[in-house]
């Protein structure tokens, strides 16, 4: 008879002989707290358990956010081709200031190729390249449209303006490094022009509302960045739109230029007589000759002509940017020949550094600095300018009746419409008293 032999249970065996099972969500085995024991000693299975449901839900979650963001990073990094429409171009997503996603078009100079199979090799290198940018890699040389950053470009655009007026280059200048101040603090003077969206213009104009200016230097700022952009599309360079076009103007009040009453001049000519001669004779020539206040501050010697009672304003120094003839009125003539400008050379500037004819010009500043003590011994608000004798003295040429024509002939304005921001300072005068002219008898 062939006997079976019989198996020990599995708990009866000696524990010098046992081997622990070993979880396998659980890999390291508890270790006995006894020192001598070198065994080890296996834990409940229903502790392994409820560890390995614990562990496994925990790494599911880790790998589906893992899923999740290299989902999301790829969908950022993809460039995709668009060929179906008449205009071919990539487009891609970029995140914003604001955390949205944007998406950016950009079309190159592919559409400029008439034929397919270049045109394709265009748009493929074009795909390439951007696709290079957003991956941080060296983009590879190519002439399809390669970008530019937009603050060097706006950096360029300043100096190309060189040509322009001193005061409209430092209006343009100043307004580009508001934008390009924005853009670095922001973290986007890297990008392109064409990734230049609407929402960052609209911070932008936020931005310069933060710093407390005015709305009209909001709008002038906004207009500037604006011409800038509209330049950037006419040399070429492939942006889609101008992001600042459905960007709507801040509501502004002009209040500059406020007219003075006749009391005030004849009281204000009365004291500079004595206190500043300097600062009289060149309002003068803001208030009889109608000449802008920079034209003033730039006028040299040869620019006049005494004996046939005209300045000559070149074109370099005039806004029209056209040789232009004023007429020196009887009422300053005086004046003028009292200071003996033929025992100066040509070349220096009436209103020189000194009080006197020098080489230099004062700076632009120098006369508004020294006006500005006379505004406060007064009483006279900011809005009382030196420029505004300009438009007080017309005011009172039109008072006066006298013809419209010969007042713009004087002031040098083309057109009627330019000629009417003069004409308003007339409705800000206070009104005359017209009792006379009422039929009633009390």
């Amino acid at each position: 008879m062939r006997h079976h032999r019989q198996l020990r249970p599995h708990c009866a065996k000696s524990p010098n002989t046992h081997q622990s099972p070993i979880h396998p969500l659980n890999p390291i085995p508890p270790i006995s707290s006894n020192p001598s024991d070198s065994t080890i000693t296996p834990a409940p299975l229903a502790v392994f358990s409820q560890d390995a449901n614990n562990n496994l839900a925990h790494l599911a979650q880790l790998s589906l956010i893992s899923r999740e963001e290299n989902k999301t990073e790829q969908m950022k990094k993809e460039v995709k081709i668009n060929t179906t429409g008449k205009r071919w171009y990539v487009s891609y997503y970029i995140t914003g200031i604001d955390g949205k996603r944007q998406r950016i078009r950009e079309y190159g100079y592919v559409n400029k190729e008439k034929d397919i199979n270049k045109r394709m090799q265009m748009i493929l290198h074009l795909q390439q390249s951007i696709q290079n940018k957003l991956n941080n890699e060296i983009a590879i040389p190519e002439q399809y449209g390669k970008s530019i950053s937009i603050f060097r470009l706006a950096s360029d655009y300043v100096a190309g303006k060189s040509y322009l007026k001193h005061n409209s280059t430092r209006t343009i200048s100043k307004s580009i490094q508001h934008f390009k101040d924005f853009l670095l603090k922001h973290n986007l003077e890297l990008r392109g022009p064409e990734q230049i969206t609407t929402s960052d213009i609209m911070h932008f104009r936020n931005y310069r509302i933060a710093h407390k200016v005015s709305n009209r230097t909001v709008n002038n700022n906004l207009d500037d960045v604006r011409t800038m952009f509209n330049y950037f599309m006419q040399s070429g360079i492939n942006i889609y739109k101008n992001p600042c076009n459905a960007i709507k103007k801040l509501p502004a009040r002009s209040e500059k230029n406020v007219a003075y009453t006749n009391e005030q001049v004849q009281t204000i000519f009365d004291d500079l007589k004595h206190t500043d001669p300097f600062l009289l004779y060149y309002i003068k020539f803001v208030s009889f000759i109608f000449l802008r206040c920079e034209e003033v501050r730039t006028l040299q010697i040869k620019h006049l002509d005494i004996p046939g009672r005209a300045i000559i304003l070149t074109a370099e120094h005039n806004k029209t940017n056209s040789r232009t003839l004023k007429l020196i009125p009887e009422i300053i003539l005086s004046d003028i020949i009292a200071m003996n400008y033929q025992n100066y050379p040509p070349d220096f500037y009436i209103f020189g550094l000194g009080g006197k004819p020098a080489p230099k010009p004062v700076n632009n500043e120098y006369f508004s600095k020294k006006f500005n003590p006379h505004k406060k011994r007064f009483a006279l608000s900011k809005l009382h300018t030196i420029y505004g004798f300009r438009h007080t003295f017309v005011s009172q040429l039109l008072t006066a009746g006298k013809n419209q024509l010969d007042i713009m002939k004087l002031t040098g304005h083309k057109t009627f419409q330019a000629f009417q921001h003069y004409a308003r300072s007339v409705m800000q005068l206070p009104p005359n008293d017209l009792s006379d002219g009422f039929k009633i008898k009390l």
